[in-house]
């Protein structure tokens, strides 16, 4: 359970950051 929210917190970070590029990018 703590894995999943782990790796839940991780793929938001991973989103977030891509999120961050684009708009550095527009």
């Amino acid at each position: 359970m703590v894995y999943r929210v782990s790796s839940e917190s991780k793929m938001r970070h991973e989103y977030l950051k891509l999120e961050t590029l684009l708009c550095s990018t527009l």
